[in-house]
């Protein structure tokens, strides 16, 4: 199978830049779903790429509960991933929301890279 050689760096009967202009007009006027019916049924691995908005749709997820109501500091309620395994002999549990952005930025900069004071305010200013 094409996609198991070229994922496995084995030799391939056509390279991927022949494989795209092809590739591009098989999809181009398919549906993600329609393209991922065809893929489960033949066998081949596909998989939509998918926006966040149609993942909280996605009813897979749903029907497994995997969305959790979370409340954000500011009081706002918003929809965030359960966890992404469910195992009875060694459950998990969630210990805290996800975290803002930038908010952990000192603990990773500082503490696990190891980068001073003066290039984390440096960092800090360039973005």
């Amino acid at each position: 199978m094409y996609h198991l050689k070229l994922l496995q760096g084995e030799a391939v009967s056509h390279p991927l830049t022949e494989m795209m202009e092809p590739i591009h007009r098989y999809v181009q006027h398919k549906s993600k779903a329609q393209l991922l019916g065809q893929s489960l049924r033949e066998g081949v691995s596909m998989a939509p790429v998918s926006t966040t908005e149609e993942l909280a749709r996605f009813r897979y997820l749903e029907g497994r509960s995997y969305w959790l109501n979370a409340s954000f500091p500011n009081g706002r309620e918003v929809l965030v991933p359960a966890l992404l395994a469910r195992s009875s002999e060694t459950p998990m549990n969630i210990r805290r929301c996800t975290p803002r952005l930038r908010e952990h930025n000192d603990e990773v900069l500082g503490g696990l890279l190891g980068l001073s004071a003066g290039l984390i305010a440096e960092a800090k200013a360039n973005f």
